[in-house]
């Protein structure tokens, strides 16, 4: 099947119609946790989210409970209300823009942990903290969005609703996902140079197996995806309170109206550097974006998924002119800021691959990581979301 430039294999288009699809098989999930305006918020309560043994075992994953508490503290008290509702700050943020978008600054080294939290990535143990909370807020958003489609989906479309029987993903899918996350660990932690390289410049394009393990491609999808549902596939009467643009003709092509997160700053002063630097670099960054043998160019990785994001959300059953603006409002910050870390983990890769810089290399590694346990946990709250009541919600102090 095409989508585009972009062919997929039948294996590949099955299971994502299986993800996509059952998304609108049961009832509404997750709800939205505003806060009172009254209350010290201490920490989060989570109820039961998939957690199977092997991910701490195999893969390194390290449940902290207080380190998710003191992210939530530290929100609380930041004041970051870009929803511009003025009602305080709401569960929902938390874990769709808000944590993912810190943890990137964390890794990159833009922004700090919560006061008195020690934190590192560069230990293993901390990195495996981090994909643990990236674990958590990859299945909350996957179970706030299946809630959501399922609540405005249009009951006198059909094809706005389909129902399907529970189909799991694959346990080789499953598989090669997850050692694919845990060979960037492995090599940020103790890989030599040369394989910090190579595994960097091997997650520009991932290896075709998942369209979701590539940084390029899951720039493009986000980035195309929340171009159209600021422009062509929103509420009706809503006026999007985020100003994005996107050049889908220039690599890498976003501009940020709002609010720009530090760590992307930082990786275009980096990828600056890099076009600035001498020959030898520029043959390097060249070969990168371009390719080398069977290797696509970079901007057919990006359109192509730009596309596919596209594509998908043009659909009757991404149909967002039922949504209310609260809802609409937390879906695009959410696209907003997940645009904002790919393109740092692009320009990351490809500037440390072109200056061989190792320990950008090893950061981008760790932040690449983290996004592909949020990704893999994102499509599991798609397919089994949590119940009525939700997977969070804040507690407060007496």
């Amino acid at each position: 099947m095409t989508f585009g430039n972009l062919k997929v294999s039948s294996t590949t288009v099955g299971t994502m119609l299986v993800l996509l699809l059952t998304l609108l098989s049961a009832p509404q999930g997750a709800t939205a946790n505003a806060i009172p305006l009254t209350g010290r918020i201490s920490g989060v309560e989570l109820s039961e989210y998939p957690f199977p043994a092997d991910l701490a075992s195999r893969y390194g994953v390290t449940v902290d409970k207080p380190l998710l508490d003191a992210f939530a503290r530290d929100y609380a008290q930041s004041g970051d209300d870009v929803s511009g509702r003025g009602i305080g700050p709401d569960v929902d943020d938390l874990f769709l823009w808000w944590l993912p978008s810190r943890l990137s600054g964390i890794v990159y080294g833009t922004q700090a942990p919560p006061a008195g939290v020690d934190l590192d990535p560069a230990k293993p143990r901390d990195l495996g903290k981090m994909l643990w909370l990236a674990h958590v807020y990859g299945y909350y958003l996957g179970g706030w969005v299946f809630a959501k489609v399922s609540e405005f989906a249009d009951p006198a479309n059909p094809a706005s609703r389909i129902v399907l029987p529970d189909i799991a993903l694959p346990d080789p899918l499953v598989g090669v996902h997850y050692d694919d996350l845990a060979e960037s660990v492995r090599v940020a932690a103790a890989g030599s140079p040369r394989e910090v390289m190579d595994r960097t410049r091997y997650t520009l394009r991932g290896d075709g197996r998942l369209f979701i393990n590539n940084d390029f491609g899951m720039f493009g999808y986000d980035a195309g995806y929340l171009q159209l549902i600021m422009r062509d596939n929103k509420p009706r009467d809503v006026v999007p309170r985020v100003d994005f643009r996107f050049d889908r003709g220039r690599l890498l092509g976003a501009q940020y109206g709002g609010r720009q997160e530090s760590y992307v700053t930082h990786a275009r002063r980096q990828y600056q550097r890099a076009e600035r630097a001498g020959a030898g670099v520029a043959t390097r960054m060249r070969s990168a974006v371009q390719g080398s043998g069977a290797e696509p160019d970079l901007r057919t990785v990006q359109e192509n998924h730009a596309v596919l994001g596209a594509g998908l959300w043009s659909t009757p059953l991404f149909s967002l002119q039922r949504w209310d603006a609260g809802s609409y409002g937390k879906l695009l910050r959410n696209a907003y800021y997940a645009v904002q870390q790919n393109e740092a983990n692009c320009r990351a890769a490809v500037a440390a691959y072109a200056l061989e810089d190792i320990d950008l290399g090893r950061r981008h590694l760790r932040a690449s990581a983290i996004w592909r346990a949020f990704i893999g946990q994102y499509f599991t709250g798609l397919a089994s979301p949590p119940g009525n009541g939700g997977l969070a919600r804040f507690t407060y102090a007496r």
